[in-house]
């Protein structure tokens, strides 16, 4: 009788312990989660964020292009630009 109250109790400690490991794991799977869903989030913001920015840096580039093209021409060669593409008018 004795060695059957003494499994039965292990078997209870045994089933409590298994129970409280399952509880701790469902936890931590629901904190990982939660900061995968939070780096979701910010990796989205962060790649809105690097558009916007090369966008920015290659504006800058043809704006610098375009003003030492601009300050490296003179009138005649424009005027010839302008002739040769037709969007000069006579």
């Amino acid at each position: 009788m004795n060695i059957i109250l003494i499994g039965i109790v292990f078997a209870l400690f045994g089933v409590l312990f298994g129970w409280f490991k399952l509880h701790q794991a469902n936890k931590d799977i629901e904190r990982l989660l939660k900061t995968t869903e939070t780096l979701k989030t910010e990796k989205a913001v962060l790649q809105q964020q690097k558009a916007v920015v090369e966008t920015q840096v290659k504006n800058y580039q043809v704006k610098q292009n375009n003003e030492k093209n601009a300050r490296n021409i003179d009138r005649t060669a424009i005027v010839d630009q302008l002739h040769a593409q037709g969007d000069l008018r006579d």
